[in-house]
């Protein structure tokens, strides 16, 4: 488990190293070792660690929020909203509309709209850079839309398969 671990982290760092988010490095790391079976077995056991530790990562964005900024966020946010909503929607729902149909499309393109975490990383290494990187304001903004669209793609998606069951797969 540690080797794993360790091999896992030092791709994480090359990835650092080379101007990548760390966070794309641990998605490669996981990715090497998605196909041995211990490895996915050990993934498994992380779980509660992954589970304590998120709310932790948001807590630390709402407090590098400037509260100062909210209001004239909030315009900035409804269009970030926008081009999240309909650009998921348009990438994902044209070519699943083409290949299924519209009722599919929709709903996998609901399902896609949610952004948090890597979006949050991001704009936290970006706001770690300074005001000059990150005006306050598009933080706020795209932690605004990250709990928009956290918040309300689930209750679009519920309401699409209320509306279009989906056929069991026997």
């Amino acid at each position: 488990m540690l080797t794993v671990v360790g091999i896992g982290f030092i791709i994480a760092a090359i990835a650092g190293i080379l101007g990548f988010s760390v966070a794309i490095g641990a998605f490669f790391a996981g990715l090497v070792f998605s196909r041995d079976q211990k490895a996915v077995k050990m993934e498994a056991s992380f779980i509660p660690l992954y589970e304590f530790f998120t709310p932790f990562f948001f807590i630390t964005i709402g407090l590098d929020i400037e509260i100062t900024s909210l209001d004239r966020s909030f315009p900035l946010a409804f269009v970030l909203l926008a081009a999240a909503v309909i650009g998921k929607m348009l990438a994902i729902g044209i070519p699943l509309w083409i290949l299924k149909d519209l009722p599919t499309a929709l709903l996998v393109g609901a399902s896609m709209v949610p952004r948090a975490e890597i979006a949050m990383v991001v704009m936290q290494k970006g706001d770690q850079s300074g005001k000059d990187v990150l005006p306050p304001e598009l933080f706020s903004g795209m932690a605004l839309v990250s709990i928009a669209t956290c918040a309300f793609a689930p209750l679009s998606v519920r309401f699409m398969l209320l509306r279009w069951p989906q056929k069991k797969i026997k």
